[in-house]
């Protein structure tokens, strides 16, 4: 099973960081406060 998509819920210290390289990854990124 391939991961494609990436969901974060919170964008405080951690959140906005790992949705960010989750990006630059090349991963398709769902994001949520």
């Amino acid at each position: 099973m391939k991961i494609e998509k990436v969901a974060v819920f919170g964008a405080g210290e951690m959140g906005h960081g790992i949705a960010e390289n989750c990006a630059i990854a090349g991963y398709e990124v769902w994001m949520r406060d």
